[in-house]
């Protein structure tokens, strides 16, 4: 019974972040790094990079694509927005501007 609750609560939380802070998927993006409602992570020219997710303790978690583990977790978006941002430019080698 306490996972029931506790899934209820976690799809209660993905919902609430999606209506305040996830961007819509059909552009345009604002910012460097964006979270999608869908789930996509995608960079201001529309480069998907990987999905985000909120993990059990409600911090959202970035996983590049194709991965299985979360690359980045972090509480606080800028910050977990800064991370996939340096990580691509290094991986990639483009400058996101």
């Amino acid at each position: 019974m306490r996972t029931a609750i506790r899934e209820d609560y976690l799809e209660k939380d993905v919902d609430t972040f999606r209506r305040s802070f996830a961007v819509p998927r059909s552009g345009p993006f604002t910012f460097k790094i964006n979270l999608c409602e869908g789930g996509d992570v995608v960079t201001r020219d529309g480069v998907i990079v990987g999905v985000w997710k909120l993990d059990e303790n409600t911090q959202v978690a970035f996983l590049p694509n194709d991965a299985s583990e979360p690359l980045f977790t972090d509480m606080h978006l800028g910050r977990l927005c800064e991370q996939v941002r340096e990580w691509y430019e290094a991986s990639t080698g483009d400058v996101i501007y």
